[in-house]
């Protein structure tokens, strides 16, 4: 079992900083960027499906913050789903570590009979026996956590490593390095960055959704800006990026 997580604040505006404190080594988590699943407001699962504009700049944006703070990946590890595995290209595009290793066991949770449904229409539906019993099963979900985690964490001693992943997978990812219970979730927005160093038989918690790249970007409408709030002139807040919780 992994030891408890130790955690470091960084502050606002500084970067999680790879390999600080002895570590061993490091593991960059990375949500996918927007995907057209996101930006309808479904339930996306693993359904393929591609990138937003909106979904692209994001990726790019965190590719070029991460390069612009001197990161460099030693490999970059990614979801076979194509929302996912574009995102890992801008990164390796910006930070190096191509080509891309593509792998099945860092897909997203499947949800059978609710995907492509919205989070409410998923929440009737899945009450059904014979609408539940076509989620991919537990076990099988623990198992290529396990299986994907160890290697993560295997590749990572050569130098920096990144694994551009799902929402549901990576708050699996997240627990299984830290040793949380099930009942332990995390909010990950599109893009969203982890950051795990391991020393010594500890996981180090760097960062858990760090978002330092897309507040520059308010104004391409990629997260929540300033701007009129009444009278002539007034606009609606650009949306958020896309947030999953289990």
């Amino acid at each position: 079992m992994p030891a408890a997580p130790a955690a470091r604040d960084h502050g606002p505006g500084r970067r999680p900083v790879p390999g600080g404190g002895g570590a061993e080594s490091t593991l960059y988590l990375v949500r996918h960027g927007e995907a057209e699943g996101n930006a309808q407001g479904r339930i996306m699962g693993q359904q393929d499906l591609p990138l937003t504009a909106t979904g692209r700049r994001q990726a790019q944006a965190l590719a070029e913050w991460l390069a612009a703070a001197g990161l460099r990946f030693h490999a970059v590890f990614s979801s076979d789903l194509m929302r996912a595995a574009d995102t890992a290209e801008a990164l390796v595009r910006g930070c190096g570590g191509g080509p891309v290793a593509l792998r099945a066991d860092l897909r997203e949770l499947g949800r059978g009979d609710v995907e492509g449904r919205t989070p409410a229409e998923a929440a009737e539906l899945r009450r059904l026996p014979e609408v539940a019993a076509t989620f991919e099963p537990e076990a099988r979900v623990a198992a290529r956590i396990a299986r994907a985690g160890a290697e993560l964490r295997a590749g990572s001693l050569e130098g920096p490593v990144a694994a551009v992943a799902h929402g549901g997978t990576i708050s699996r990812l997240l627990r299984f390095f830290v040793g949380l219970a099930p009942d332990n979730t995390f909010a990950l927005a599109n893009t969203g960055l982890s950051v795990l160093d391991f020393a010594g038989g500890r996981t180090v918690v760097l960062a858990v959704n760090a978002l330092p790249h897309l507040p520059a970007l308010a104004a391409a409408r990629l997260v929540p800006g300033p701007g009129p709030t009444s009278g002539q002139g007034a606009s609606a807040a650009p949306p958020a990026p896309s947030v999953h919780r289990e």
